[in-house]
């Protein structure tokens, strides 16, 4: 995330928020072709620790002023004719800041704080751009408050937390000391991003990916999960490894083996499951953050959407393989990917509706490197991370893949969740 969000690039890009029909993109497209029964409820959240300075008044102004700063928070998304659509509207829904007040026994807080998280997911609404919920939990005496923020992935990413709690941190700062709240220059639009992945579509760039990509779908050893396997049946194995061994690892994977911890990680996995499943050839669905510069020359540096490509990677590993090998074999492969894996999505769901042009079915295994996901809030940030960034889906959701595979390094170390169903294991 840290190199995503790095200020390399220093062009700013002032658009007006022009009302109107936005192209959905591969990654939207994506979700919403599984026809999910309640695609309202795919939301992400954090519950953030709020600093005593923070009135409560300011931070409902700071949080309509995200509205006016992102225009991906704006947007409503509605189904006609068996296609779906995203808009930009002339108004906005509001953000309703909500006010909890908790009892101080510690289990009726957790239970009440569960309770209200719970309705919050469920409240959000595509139709009518009711796309982010917020909540402030006041404890009695003198406890640390506070604030759950809910945004619905279909407009937000992990990169994209990073730009949503500094503009958050600097209007309450702002308005703090009594000043007009002046955010940092919006890059392109989510409209104009949108835009330019339509046209990319189209390039002799994208249409030259083609090769690569038609056989990115061989070995697939795991299978998808079939549509009986729902979401309140995910559960989750979560493993930390210690700050030392994080490190060493860190620095053997760069001066050992002159790879990223992305390629580290693929290999890892890799090799995991050639053993389980005593098959050489194994094929794993790969996030990436999707910001990739495209020929119209847009700026996505502090735009935030949901930008994610994920692209196959089919991977040849002996069995028994040795260390040196998989790692070779996940780095070279990945290195081979173009563009990150964003004209993947482009030539699968190539078309005004986005439909699949012939395209085999997903594998059954992803995996997500967050990178340093400890960097997104500044050291004197207004707020603190009181939990992780958490995905949240509607129960009676498909389950997409049968392994799911999330990491990121924290200030204690590297984090792994394996998701899985008990369904199936």
């Amino acid at each position: 995330l840290a190199a995503v969000a790095s200020p390399a690039r220093t062009a700013v890009s002032e658009q007006p928020m022009v009302p109107g029909p936005v192209p959905l993109t591969p990654i939207q497209h994506w979700f919403l072709a599984q026809q999910p029964p309640r695609p309202d409820h795919f939301n992400q959240s954090v519950l953030l620790d709020v600093c005593a300075e923070v009135d409560a008044a300011q931070l409902d102004a700071a949080l309509q002023q995200l509205l006016v700063r992102h225009d991906a928070l704006r947007l409503r998304f509605r189904h006609e004719d068996g296609v779906w659509l995203q808009e930009l509207p002339e108004e906005p829904a509001a953000i309703k800041l909500r006010q909890i007040r908790l009892p101080s026994a510690t289990e009726e807080c957790e239970r009440l704080m569960q309770q209200t998280e719970e309705r919050m997911h469920e409240s959000l609404d595509l139709a009518s751009g009711r796309l982010v919920a917020a909540v402030l939990f006041e404890p009695e005496g003198r406890q640390t408050r506070q604030l759950l923020l809910i945004v619905h992935h279909l407009v937000v990413d992990a990169v994209s937390w990073l730009f949503l709690l500094e503009d958050l941190d600097t209007a309450c700062k702002q308005l703090a000391a009594r000043k007009t709240i002046s955010l940092p220059g919006r890059t392109g639009s989510w409209r104009h991003w949108a835009q330019s992945l339509q046209q990319d579509a189209e390039s002799p760039v994208t249409r030259q990916e083609r090769e690569f990509w038609s056989s990115a779908h061989e070995g697939q050893a795991i299978p998808s999960p079939h549509a009986g396997i729902l979401e309140e049946t995910r559960r989750c194995l979560s493993v930390t490894l210690p700050v030392e061994c994080t490190q060493r690892l860190l620095d053997q994977a760069s001066a050992t083996w002159h790879m990223q911890m992305h390629e580290v990680m693929l290999a890892a996995l890799a090799m995991t499951l050639t053993a389980h499943t005593g098959r050489p050839d194994i094929n794993i669905s790969i996030e990436s953050h999707g910001r990739e510069a495209l020929a119209a020359g847009i700026d996505a540096t502090r735009t935030v959407g949901w930008f994610t490509a994920l692209y196959p990677v089919a991977l040849h590993i002996d069995s028994p393989a040795s260390l040196n090998d998989a790692m070779q074999a996940a780095r070279q492969r990945l290195r081979e990917v173009p563009r990150h894996g964003i004209g993947y999505g482009l030539l699968r769901y190539k078309g005004r509706n986005g439909a699949e042009e012939q395209a085999p079915p997903w594998g059954g295994v992803l995996m997500n490197y967050m990178g340093r996901t400890g960097r997104l809030l500044k050291k004197d940030s207004w707020f603190r991370f009181a939990r992780p960034l958490r995905v949240s889906r509607a129960a009676d959701s498909r389950v997409c893949f049968t392994w799911e595979i999330n990491a990121w390094l924290g200030e204690d170390g590297l984090h792994v969740d394996w998701d899985y169903s008990e369904a199936m294991h």
